[in-house]
């Protein structure tokens, strides 16, 4: 019964996640004439009640019991995606969205790590920490207007070369998609055949565009 409550994402752009009217569409007309660094943000559900209050108490609240219920859900939608797929090709490593230490310490914990280890474990695939790292700490995404968070997240990672072909960036909630792309740049100017997916938990429904 709870479950019928959760914001589920319905017909998305196959590449940014934004909602798409038009059923026989799968691109809006932004990812039609712009490319993006990631191939696809694979989104779970949107970032509304109720699930908006369990991550929130979760992320910044330290309900970590919440996690095994929050990792499943994610499980759950990302072996969906992958079994209508007509290649079932899974990432080779996980890379969850880095946090700088001065944040670490903070909340003691990294609340995308935590989720990637569920996803990591039942998928069998490994989990790449060094790959990619924020060596700048910067304010909080979700205390700045959205046309500030762009720039709040420039220049803040650095990444290493790798000889991954296809690697999944995992992150809680997508907005704006700032971090993702500052991330996703950063690993592509490392190996820019690289093909990078981006699994979320939640995304911010978008405004429409088609």
């Amino acid at each position: 019964a709870c479950q019928k409550l959760l914001p589920l994402t319905g017909n998305i752009c196959q590449i940014c996640g934004i909602t798409l009217n038009d059923t026989s569409i799968t691109l809006c007309d932004q990812c039609l004439n712009k490319s993006h660094p990631y191939q696809s943000i694979i989104s779970c559900f949107w970032y509304q009640e109720p699930l908006q209050t369990l991550i929130h108490e979760y992320k910044f609240r330290e309900k970590l019991f919440l996690r095994p219920t929050l990792g499943q859900l994610m499980l759950e939608k990302i072996q969906s995606h992958y079994s209508k797929k007509s290649e079932n090709h899974y990432p080779e490593c996980l890379i969850p969205v880095p946090i700088h230490k001065k944040r670490l310490k903070e909340r003691g914990y990294h609340q995308v790590y935590e989720l990637t280890k569920i996803l990591s474990k039942h998928l069998s695939i490994p989990i790449d920490l060094k790959a990619c790292r924020r060596h700048r700490h910067s304010l909080p995404q979700s205390q700045l207007p959205f046309q500030l968070r762009k720039d709040n997240v420039q220049h803040v990672f650095e990444a290493k070369k790798i000889s991954y072909k296809h690697i999944a960036l995992i992150d809680d909630v997508v907005t704006t998609g700032a971090t993702i792309t500052s991330a996703s740049h950063i690993l592509k100017q490392k190996n820019p055949e690289l093909l990078i997916e981006v699994w979320c938990l939640a995304r911010t429904k978008p405004k429409n565009k088609m």
